[in-house]
């Protein structure tokens, strides 16, 4: 797994996995990138999960 972030998306952290990691249950060959942001705290959940505003899976060779 590798993480990164660009400067041109301020907020948003891709986390890159490969499917043979044995947590994301996918094929060894493919690989999925998850853009998330921050979670907006509330009053009801002030530590909210981080949220999803992209994803990417593909098969390699």
């Amino acid at each position: 797994m590798a993480t990164f972030t660009l400067p041109e998306i301020p907020d948003v952290t891709f986390t890159v996995t490969r499917g043979s990691d044995g947590e994301s249950g996918l094929p060894s060959n493919w690989i999925n990138i998850r853009g998330t942001r921050p979670g907006t705290p509330t009053d009801d959940d002030p530590e909210p999960d981080p949220v999803v505003v992209s994803e990417v899976g593909f098969a390699g060779p």
